[in-house]
């Protein structure tokens, strides 16, 4: 049906255009100079503006009615609420500037189209109207900005609660991890230097650091082979892939650098027990992020390769995942999931699930970035994070 209606508007706009072009021929047949425009012509193209626009502000009106329903529901946040009525607010504000504007616009080509005997009015400049249209709009801008700074404000600057609890969300191509602190309600400290398969996050802890410097110092018995492999041939006169002995010596310095930083580490913590306080008992979930209603949630964000975006819609939220460094954000469900299909069906709109996705183009597979969130309430929720193995038992295989 769908390739039917364009065939249909593709076959519409070639026969315009012909009909067109036969009509600039005749012209030329006739004698009669093609670039003239009659009186009848302009009044034409007047009365077809007035139309347009009536047309195209009537479209607008439907899209709004029609299309209205696909637009989120309340937030679900208690921030959001100060979020949506700044939205509303500006598009409050260009709708009705939008709207005076394109009327007087289109008002302005009927009333002054050519008319024979008519003369156009020479008004080069009015300094009141200048400064009118500087100064209002300006005025406007600047009221809009400062309340948009007050609420980025409130909403970025939290004080935190002895209740609120601490996350860890860490974006990579194309998934998320969240890390749930234990019965300290303290995160574990993390670094790259101990990534591993077994350890994605880097989470420090005794048992992880030593397994990393094992399996580092194993990459670097593999890759000194290598490189001796490689540096053999060449000096025997073989020819290998361009940059590949290069990239294989970088890689063995690498790993040699993170087994020092890694035996830095142990000969420096090896009996400070407290240094690595937090992060055996931490929760690493893979599947659902899990928040609790009216409890305050402070996110501390991550990325371990590209730039990502944490984007909540439905808490209006979303902040920058940057490589290298940690971001922060802070907000308070205040409905449920269940609860949630209820707000959104008494407004007469959809809704399934909370979700988080990245909202950075990040790759070829940015599109299946997305998460679930889940809302429960403070008892359920407790349960469910009980549910999960700590890390310390999951990186020993308990």
């Amino acid at each position: 049906m769908a390739l039917l209606i364009l065939f249909t508007v593709v076959l519409v706009v070639v026969a315009v255009a012909k009909i067109m072009r036969s009509h600039e021929l005749a012209t030329k047949l006739n004698g009669d100079d093609a670039d003239f425009v009659t009186p009848s012509e302009i009044k034409t193209q007047a009365v077809l503006y007035v139309v347009f626009g009536v047309v195209f502000f009537a479209l607008i009106a439907v899209q709004m009615v029609v299309w209205g329903k696909y637009i989120l529901p309340s937030s679900a946040s208690v921030h959001g609420d100060e979020i949506d009525n700044l939205f509303d607010i500006t598009m409050g504000l260009i709708l009705v500037t939008f709207l005076i504007t394109h009327a007087v616009m289109f008002a302005f080509i009927y009333k002054y189209f050519q008319k024979k005997g008519q003369k156009a009015y020479w008004f080069p400049h009015n300094n009141k109207l200048e400064m009118a249209w500087t100064i209002i709009p300006a005025i406007v801008l600047l009221s809009l900005i400062s309340y948009g700074l007050t609420t980025w404000s409130d909403v970025m600057y939290q004080e935190s609660t002895k209740d609120s609890v601490k996350l860890e969300l860490v974006a990579e191509q194309f998934k998320w991890t969240v890390r749930y602190p234990g019965k300290d309600k303290q995160l574990g400290k993390v670094n790259f230097s101990v990534i591993t398969g077994s350890n994605g996050l880097g989470i420090m802890t005794a048992a992880s650091v030593d397994s990393s410097l094992v399996d580092t110092k194993k990459q670097i018995a593999a890759l000194e082979i290598v490189v001796k492999n490689l540096d053999s041939l060449v000096n025997n006169g073989w020819v290998v892939k361009e940059d590949e002995l290069a990239d294989a010596e970088q890689n063995l310095s690498a790993f040699k650098a993170n087994g020092r930083r890694l035996e830095k580490f142990i000969l420096e913590h090896k009996n400070d027990a407290a240094y690595y306080k937090g992060a055996d008992d931490d929760v690493v979930v893979r599947d659902t992020l899990y928040l609790a209603k009216d409890r305050m949630a402070e996110f501390t964000f991550r990325s371990k390769d590209v730039l990502h975006s944490a984007y909540f819609p439905h808490f209006r939220a979303q902040m920058n995942c940057v490589p290298g460094q940690k971001t922060y954000f802070t907000f308070t469900p205040k409905y449920t999931s269940t609860e949630m299909v209820e707000v959104a069906a008494s407004e007469g709109k959809k809704f399934v699930l909370f979700e988080l996705v990245c909202n950075k183009i990040c790759g070829a597979s940015h599109y299946k970035m997305r998460f679930p969130i889940v809302v429960l309430s403070q008892k359920e929720y407790d349960a469910r994070i009980a549910s999960y193995k700590t890390f310390g038992d999951e990186f020993a295989g308990k």
